[in-house]
């Protein structure tokens, strides 16, 4: 069993006394959504747009209409909040914004910076369409590193080398460990994003003796209820399947300790 040790998550050095990992990958959504090269960018770009006096307000409601997002993607002159599915889904819509709209009305004054944001939006989109293959083709290795120079060169004659992050070198790493399949910690960052806002809702309880209880026993109602809501037939209130195949009868219990 290979234990993957992926670059911006917290177990890698934290949990190595009891799992040491027997294979190191770089992540792409830390690489460039969690406070990554994306996140980066758009930041850069963003106080170029207010600076010409562009009006941040609509360019988020643009990125945020139509979507019933779990989280509401704010756009500021000092860079852009929200978390990083917010972030993966703002990258085409602001392409689209710089280059229909921005891109006539400029002048050629952000020409160079717009480049680069299409650069960017270039590997962004192969990313996607890399997840969505059951098999990555070989060729995909070249096709990715190829992008991504494209983009760095760009990035470079845009904001200079003085804006480089680490995470422009670490993603590097990502087109040779394309081995038939392209990974990433979304799915991850998903399940852990449900306890840790179970956890925030606890933060400020006074007494932390039931702690565990409620972790349980909240976490697993949400899932409950995510459950309910993809059900395509009426939900049965005395039933339900787990996405891992188990079932949950009305009546049941779950134990903690000696807690029920």
């Amino acid at each position: 069993e290979i234990s993957a040790c992926l670059v911006g998550s917290e177990m890698c050095i934290r949990d190595r006394r009891w799992a040491k990992p027997s294979e190191s990958k770089y992540d792409p959504m830390h690489c460039y959504f969690s406070d990554g090269i994306a996140e980066k960018e758009t930041g850069l770009i963003l106080k170029e747009l207010a600076r010409l006096g562009f009006d941040l307000n609509q360019l988020q409601q643009l990125c945020n209409s139509g979507w019933k997002p779990k989280e509401t993607l704010l756009l500021r002159e000092s860079g852009i909040k929200g978390g990083a599915s917010e972030e993966l889904r703002a990258v085409p819509l602001l392409r689209h914004y710089l280059v229909k709209l921005v891109k006539p009305s400029a002048l050629g004054e952000l020409a160079d910076k717009i480049k680069s944001y299409e650069r960017l939006a270039d590997v962004v989109e192969y990313m996607q369409a890399l997840k969505l293959l059951s098999k990555v083709p070989a060729s995909a290795e070249d096709k990715l590193r190829r992008l991504q120079s494209l983009h760095y060169e760009a990035y470079k004659a845009a904001w200079g080398t003085t804006n480089c992050i680490p995470k422009h070198h670490f993603s590097m790493h990502l087109p040779p460990q394309l081995d038939g399949l392209f990974i990433d910690t979304f799915v991850c960052e998903r399940k852990h994003r449900l306890v840790k806002e179970v956890a925030h809702h606890y933060r400020q309880s006074k007494s932390m003796n039931a702690l565990e209880l409620y972790m349980v026993s909240r976490v697993n109602l949400l899932q409950l209820d995510e459950m309910r809501a993809d059900e395509e037939e009426p939900f049965s209130a005395n039933t339900a399947k787990t996405p891992f195949g188990l079932t949950v009868h009305a009546g049941a219990v779950f134990f903690t300790g000696s807690n029920c």
